[in-house]
Formats: structure tokens, sequence, C-alpha cells
């Protein structure tokens, strides 16, 4: 707007300039000048009008926009709202847990105490055990090995009284 206003005065200040030089040519330039100026107002008016249409639309359309605006705020709110109760339940519900398992695990640490007090009285009993095992197969070790002599030495006394009664016969 400031561009066609300056140039406005400087065709103004170009007739006053072309009035000195010709009387014939200054009406040409005068009508010229005037037709041009006429044109230029002709433009701003209609630069004008739309832009008298634009800020109408844009005033006509601002309440729609913030009404849009508003029900987003809203339907936003209510989502982190929601969302905010979701994450209080689910803490709520990750403590419970947490402290149903601490339990659990509590529970399961006693069962391993006991049944590690259990495989100790158990290991203490196998080897009870075992010492009796290592003893009886001892003494049958040796009964076997005092038979097996007994037997050699009725084997060989009986060969020595075949022997001699072979001889005496």
């Amino acid at each position: 707007m400031l561009a066609k206003d300056e140039e406005i005065t400087q065709l103004r200040k170009e007739i006053e300039a072309v009035k000195t030089i010709n009387p014939k040519r200054l009406n040409f330039e005068r009508t010229a000048a005037k037709t041009q100026i006429e044109n230029l107002q002709f433009q701003i008016e209609q630069e004008e009008e739309d832009i008298n249409k634009k800020i109408a639309k844009v005033g006509r359309e601002i309440p729609q926009e913030i009404r849009v605006h508003d029900a987003l705020a809203a339907f936003l709110k209510e989502c982190c709202a929601k969302l905010e109760d979701k994450i209080e339940e689910w803490e709520i519900k990750f403590n419970e847990d947490t402290s149903v398992k601490r339990e659990e695990v509590g529970q399961w640490q006693g069962e391993v105490q006991r049944k590690k007090i259990q495989l100790e009285d158990l290991e203490r009993r196998y080897g009870e055990y075992w010492s009796v095992v290592k003893e009886y197969e001892a003494e049958q070790e040796a009964e076997r090995l005092k038979k097996e002599e007994e037997d050699k030495l009725h084997w060989a006394a009986s060969k020595i009284q075949a022997w001699w009664k072979g001889y005496m016969m």
C-alpha cells in the first residue's frame, strides 16, 4: 500500500515537472496521470475489498476454531485423566504384586532352608548307614575268606584222607 502511495506521489511530481514543458503534452500527460491514478485507486479498492473479505471470513471461522480447540482440549484433558487413573491403578497393582511375590520368595527361602537342613540330616544318616554297610560288607568278606580257607582246608584234608585210604587199602 505504501508503494502505491509513493507511486502516486511520484506521478504528481512528474505532472508538475511536465506542466512547464508543453501545454498539449501537459493535457495528455494529465489525462494519462489521472487515468493511472484512477487505475491505482481502483486496484487499491479491489485489494481492500479482498482484504476485508478475508478478514470477514477469518472472523466467521474464529468461533468455530475456538469450539474445536475447546473440544480438543477437553478431550485431551479427559484422556490424560484416564491415563493418570490407569497409572495409579497400575502402581497399586505393581505394589500389591511385588509384596505378594516378596512373601512368596520369603516362603521359598524358608522352604529352601528347611530342605537344606533335611538334606544335611539325610547326608549324616546316609554316612551312618554307609559305615554300617561297609562294616557288614567287611564282615561278609571276612566270613567268605574264612569259609574259603576252611573249604580249602577241608578239601586238602579230604584229599589227604583219600590218599591215605587208597594207600592203606
